[in-house]
């Protein structure tokens, strides 16, 4: 009876003592950051860049960890935002210079600044205003299309669609090889997570040419056509006139792509 009534006051002030609040703090932050990564990385495993990204950015916050900054700047990199990228693959290399993947994440770095120099030199050029054209004596009367331009403009088309239907077949094997990144990257070595990564940007590559060329090719043809159509006006309507009708007359147009 003596041990029993010592036993349970003892039980009592224990479950009673609090968790001191800092250690307290800590272990909610750490446990909201942890909730934020899975998210995160469900998102990833998705393709859905974006909302992967808000979710490590508020892991970041509150837990500032260098696999955390690596994942953002992967994400600035799939949804385009190339200076974000950059500016987190060098966070991740100050917060973890001895990181295993450090030759992986420089190579990306370097493509990246080439990329952004690329893009910033086209911008400059496009702003430039265009040399005023001279002046012609007497403009040329103008000419209808040949023949061969409503054949050219089919093929752009029908080129370009399968181009870019080839290009989305591609935008699968990127999240593909994506995916298969962030799952290994506990369990795979250096060298086959380099060569997925490498398999990624063989396809996105690939993707990126297939859709814009498609669309250059599509975007091409169906200008050709267009210009076909207005222009040869000796084709573009060949009848137009009154037909008989049972209740009067209606007018009807024939016409010829």
């Amino acid at each position: 009876m003596r041990w029993h009534r010592i036993f349970i006051p003892l039980a009592l002030i224990v479950a009673l003592v609090p968790v001191p609040p800092a250690r307290a703090k800590t272990s909610f932050k750490r446990e909201l950051a942890r909730s934020h990564y899975e998210t995160g990385s469900r998102y990833y495993q998705m393709s859905d860049y974006k909302r992967a990204l808000a979710e490590f950015q508020q892991a970041y916050r509150l837990e500032p960890l260098p696999g955390l900054a690596f994942n953002i700047a992967r994400c600035h990199e799939m949804v385009g935002d190339m200076p974000s990228a950059i500016e987190m693959y060098e966070t991740y290399l100050h917060k973890k210079p001895d990181a295993d993947n450090r030759d992986l994440v420089m190579a990306r770095l370097e493509t990246l600044r080439k990329k952004l120099a690329s893009k910033k030199t086209a911008t400059e050029k496009k702003a430039r205003p265009a040399p005023a054209a001279a002046p012609s004596a007497a403009p040329p009367e103008p000419a209808g299309p040949p023949a061969w331009i409503a054949t050219a403009g089919w093929v752009g088309v029908g080129l370009g669609a399968a181009a870019m239907v080839t290009g989305a077949v591609f935008g699968g094997l990127v999240a593909s090889r994506n995916s298969a990144y962030m799952d290994g990257l506990e369990t795979l070595t250096h060298d086959e997570l380099n060569h997925i990564a490498d398999q990624g940007e063989a396809y996105e590559k690939a993707q990126l040419g297939l859709v814009i060329g498609g669309g250059v090719l599509a975007a091409a043809g169906a200008g050709l056509l267009l210009w076909h159509l207005l222009s040869d006006k000796e084709h573009a309507v060949s009848a137009a006139g009154l037909a008989p009708h049972r209740g009067g007359l209606s007018v009807s147009l024939t016409g010829r792509f």
